[in-house]
Order: C-alpha cells, then structure tokens, then sequence
C-alpha cells in the first residue's frame, strides 16, 4: 500500500529532476571535454619547439597531438571537468527549478533567475580560463581555480579579458558571415527560387533553417578558435608571471618561436644565447 499512486509520482518527479540535472551536467562536461582537449593542442602547438618555461608534458613531440590531448582530457583530468562543471550544473539546475516556481511569485523568481543567470556566466568564464591551466599543465581543477585567481588578481588575465571583449565581436561577424553565406548558397542552389504565385512561405521557412544551421556550424567553429586563442594568452601570461619576458616576433621575415625570440633577444645585446633563464 506504501507504493500507491501518489509515491509513484513521487518518485517518478524526483527521478525525472534527477535526470534533468544529470543532463545539465552531462552537457556542461561535454563542452568542458572539448575545449580541454582545444586547449591541450593548442598548447601542443605552443611549445612545439622547446625553449624557457616549457612543462615536461611538451618536451616529447606527440604524434598525433588531437589524439593525446583527448586522451587526457577523457581519462587524467575528467576528474577535474567534471568538478568545475557541477558548480555550472548545479547553477542551471536552479534556475530550472525557479522556472517551475514563476507561477507564484513571478516577480521575485524573475529577479532570482537573472541574478543566477550572471552568476552562471561568470562561473563559466572562469571555469573557461580554469580549465587552460587543467589542459595545459594537467593540473587539479582546485589548483588550476587557485592559480587562475592568482593570475587574474596579478593583472596579467586583465590583458586576455580585454582580448576576449575584441575576439568575441570578430567570432559574432565570422558567425553572421557564415550564416549569411548559407543562405546565399541555398538561394543560389534554387532552393527559394521559385515562387509561385507569390506564395514563398515554404521557401522563406528554408532560407531561415539554413541560416540558423549556418549560425551553428560557425558557432562551433569559433568556439575551438576561442578556446585557442585564450590558451596562447594564458600561455603568454604564465611566462610572463615566470620572468619570461619574450613574446612573438619576426626574424628573417618568418615567423620566430619562443626559443628563437630568446636568443635574438640575448645577441642583441651582446651576449651568447641563453635558452631557458629568465630575461633580466
């Protein structure tokens, strides 16, 4: 008798709010996973070639750097992905609820709700910048959030949050290019050519799916090209944080890595290059 109808139910919408959460979660480790392992090939990339400052992790070439840096963000640091996204999660998970709630105060769960929602996006960020330091250096999640703080509270992320401000409104026009070129190339496949009678509703209804798919291909585009760009700068601002006072240049006309720029920078003053000691 204890399992009449009622405890069904019950049961049956505490399992479903289980679910949901788990979905929340689920997808925030997903996104996380990814750029983690962006992250790990970028820094593949960023190292290439040795020089001052270079972790362990990078000293040996990897022959497939996509592989190796999926395999540590789905086996060593899946830990640490999946702890930085429970905050997220659980963030969603309550304005989830205080959707189910707007029925009877909708002011107040309204003001709520946006409040949460600033707060998930800040957690995001930070956890973004985070996980740099998880899919660089193969820290844990804790150490990364506290080398993270101590980086931002130092003044070197200033310089990549401002960066980021600039690189997000160059991705949204890359994103509305794309779109903007799908539709073209529906249109010009004839897809919204022909309307007849002036009824063009079906055609119009193609022209905006194609858009919207587009907008999505490109979105996730430019999410692989923002998770590289905020690893070259946090790359850079670890350097710097170490006394590494290189950065990008030229020599010969071609493009110089972080060893190469060391040395020319020690010749110019007169001096033998020095590869991996800090610069005075």
């Amino acid at each position: 008798s204890g399992w009449g109808s009622g405890s069904v139910s019950r049961w049956a919408c505490g399992a479903s709010y289980v679910f949901i959460f788990l979905l929340f979660w689920h997808e925030e480790v997903f996104r996380n996973v990814i750029h983690v392992t962006t992250v790990g090939v970028t820094a593949e990339w960023f190292f290439s070639l040795g020089g001052p400052g270079t972790p362990e992790l990078y000293k040996q070439k990897n022959a497939s750097p996509t592989v190796a840096a999926f395999k540590r963000a789905s086996t060593w640091s899946l830990g640490s992905i999946c702890f930085g996204s429970l905050f997220v999660a659980i963030l969603k998970m309550i304005r989830f609820l205080l959707r189910q709630m707007r029925e009877r105060n909708a002011a107040l769960a309204c003001i709520i709700d946006c409040i949460l929602a600033c707060l998930e996006d800040l957690i995001r960020y930070f956890n973004d910048y985070a996980f740099v330091q998880v899919g660089v250096y193969g820290k844990p999640y804790i150490t990364a959030a506290k080398d993270t703080w101590a980086l931002l509270m130092s003044g070197e992320l200033w310089t990549s949050i401002m960066n980021d401000c600039l690189v997000d409104s160059v991705f949204t026009i890359f994103m509305l290019m794309g779109a903007g070129v799908t539709v073209l190339f529906v249109w010009a496949t004839g897809l919204a050519k022909h309307c007849s009678g002036g009824d063009c509703e079906s055609q119009a209804v193609g022209l905006i799916v194609a858009a919207l798919v587009g907008l999505l291909i490109m979105a996730l585009f430019m999410r692989l090209l923002y998770s590289s760009v905020m690893t070259t700068f946090i790359c850079y601002a670890d350097l710097a944080s170490q006394g590494y006072a290189w950065q990008a240049c030229d020599i010969g006309g071609e493009s110089a890595t972080m060893a190469q720029c060391l040395d020319e920078k020690y010749a110019e003053k007169g001096g033998d290059p020095v590869v991996g000691q800090p610069v005075a």
